[in-house]
């Protein structure tokens, strides 16, 4: 697979996010294994790992591992695709075009807040392409995401399969291509508070640590409840920067750009 990135190695050497030699080592394991990864492949998972070696070694096998035995989530991944489609109309995914400390801030909420119009496996599988998109450019050093739950209802209950919320934990937990530095759930509801109930057996305590939940959060407070200053966040929460729904269309145009980067890491795994 030629290099579809939008950064070299020696871009984030130079930055300090990780080194030649750490990128040299781990390619020399992933010749027998892996011989198609590239370098800013490499280097993506070594910043998701804090530079850990052995971290990025278990960090890189459950990353193509979870892939290759979930096309539902990892196959054909496009936006021509119909529900993929649909689920970017019920929901919005927005990428912050701002960086807090060089830590990404992605924010997800609920446009639709009819149940019949969501669809959790189409909803995994956008996510997991927005968080490829994050590092495809210009890789953070973590990530910050809020999740505003305020649309969400009991029946969308009933839409959840706990087959989906497993596999989204354990690749959160073990394959996700960046590091996770904490997950907000603001207008926390009931509707959430027994997803995340049913995730509980799937998750380990020091992940469940970076989860915080906002009961009855106020826009104009959220800034403050979540220390994140006013200049990295979308108006609708208080923020200084643009719509949501603005950057989220954005992030969408970004993924379409990114069309030939999906279809080769595809067929790198195949």
């Amino acid at each position: 697979m030629s290099s579809t990135f939008g950064f070299t190695v020696s871009d984030v050497v130079k930055k300090g996010l990780t080194s030649e030699e750490n990128v040299e080592i781990i390619k020399k394991w992933s010749k027998s294994k892996w011989p198609q990864l590239t370098e800013e492949q490499i280097a993506v998972f070594l910043i998701a790992c804090n530079n850990s070696q052995d971290l990025t070694k278990h960090t890189i096998e459950s990353n193509i591992r979870i892939k290759n035995s979930s096309p539902n989530l990892f196959k054909n991944r496009n936006l021509d695709n119909e529900n993929l489609r649909k689920i970017s109309q019920a929901m919005t995914f927005s990428v912050m075009p701002e960086r807090y400390q060089d830590t990404v801030i992605f924010v997800i909420n609920m446009n639709d807040s009819n149940y019949k119009n969501y669809c959790q496996e189409s909803h995994f599988k956008l996510y997991f392409m927005v968080i490829d998109s994050i590092v495809h450019d210009n890789p953070p050093r973590d990530a910050i995401i809020i999740v505003d739950s305020k649309k969400s209802s009991l029946m969308h209950i009933t839409t959840i399969r706990l087959n989906l919320l497993k596999l989204h934990s354990e690749y959160f937990e073990r394959g996700l291509p960046i590091a996770c530095k904490a997950v907000h759930f603001i207008n926390s509801s009931y509707a959430l508070s027994c997803c995340v109930n049913f995730t509980k057996p799937f998750i380990r305590s020091d992940l469940f640590q970076k989860l915080h939940f906002h009961h009855g959060t106020h826009n104009d407070t959220i800034p403050e409840t979540l220390s994140i200053p006013k200049r990295y966040l979308p108006k609708e929460y208080g923020g200084e920067l643009k719509s949501v729904r603005y950057y989220h269309q954005q992030t969408m145009d970004k993924l379409i750009q990114m069309q030939p980067y999906f279809d080769l890491e595809e067929q790198q795994r195949s």
